[in-house]
Order: C-alpha cells, then structure tokens, then sequence
C-alpha cells in the first residue's frame, strides 16, 4: 500500500481531477459535482449492490465511523486517526503536528500497518 502512494504524484489518489474539471459554465439545471462527489456517489452505489439497503445507513459516513473505532481499538493515536479521516485538530496544540510530506510519514505508515485487516 505504502509503495502505491509513494509512487503517485501529489493530489488524489484514486481520481484524476482535470479530468473531470468543465470547460463550459455552469447550467443551474445540471450544477457541477466535484470529483469527490462523484466517487463518493459510486461508491455508495456500490455499498448499496452488497446488500446495505436501509436508507437510514449513509455507508460513506459509517466507513469514518468504522475506521475511527477500529483505530482506537488498534491504538492508533487519536491525532493521527482525525488526520487521516480528514477532521479538524481538537486544540490548537494538536494542530502543531506535522503529518503532512514528509514529516509525518512514520506516524501515518505505523498507523496503517496497525490497522488491521478487513474481511469482506
């Protein structure tokens, strides 16, 4: 997994953003989505052909929740789990950590090899 993303250049992972970027303006009755968006509609899409179908279940949501418990349960330090997830810092001094680049590629790579496996 480490060598994956080590090998990808800056940006995200699993989508091409000027790919999907519009050349024309925006119509009011066809409002552009962003690339995350999309992803996360095909995603859910596909949680929901595995058999998830109580609309009450919003499984791109519940993968955060997933991922957070099994985090604490892995020991996973908790200011690098919300910096995973993608949630803001707690405190102030919590946002001093440098996870970013470099920096915080031995806490996030501990953290991912942590985590354990999941079975489908």
């Amino acid at each position: 997994m480490i060598e994956f993303i080590q090998a990808e250049a800056d940006g995200p992972l699993f989508f091409a953003p000027e790919r999907l970027r519009r050349t024309t303006p925006d119509d009011p009755s066809n409002p552009r989505r962003h690339a995350h968006e999309k992803v996360s509609v095909r995603l859910a899409g596909w949680v929901r052909e595995l058999g998830v179908s109580d609309l009450n279940i919003k499984p791109n949501h519940a993968w955060r929740h997933t991922f957070k418990t099994r985090a604490l349960v892995a020991g996973i330090d908790s200011v690098v789990a919300d910096f995973i997830c993608g949630h803001s810092p707690k405190t102030v001094g919590d946002g001093y950590y440098a996870l970013e680049g470099d920096a915080g590629w031995p806490a996030l790579t501990r953290a991912i090899d942590a985590f354990p496996i999941y079975k489908f």
